[in-house]
């Protein structure tokens, strides 16, 4: 799809710090999402996680046959990781342990 073709702008990661910081329940951001800097961006907003898919299927079009397909996903998960999530972890529902 095209819905994920253009990064957020500042009106949006604004519009994503406002509804996460009034939901009572986690929140995930996609729509944009295709850099390392796009998933701090998310986590800085208050977000839980993030949802990538127009990223991911570009790519996996530019590869070649399945193996690379899946290789070439893997690789771009770690680099948007960086080696952790970013994310504060947060308690199971129902639980009183506080995040890590």
């Amino acid at each position: 799809g095209v819905t994920g073709a253009r990064g957020p702008d500042e009106a949006a990661w604004a519009y994503v710090a406002r509804v996460c910081k009034a939901s009572r329940l986690p929140c995930l951001v996609g729509f944009g999402i295709r850099t390392k800097e796009d998933v701090a961006r998310a986590a800085s907003a208050g977000a839980a996680g993030v949802v990538v898919g127009s990223e991911i299927a570009r790519r996996v079009a530019a590869a070649v046959g399945p193996r690379g397909a899946a290789g070439v996903v893997e690789s771009y998960l770690r680099e948007l990781s960086g080696g952790g999530s970013g994310f504060p972890r947060r308690p199971e529902a129902g639980t009183t342990s506080t995040p890590c």
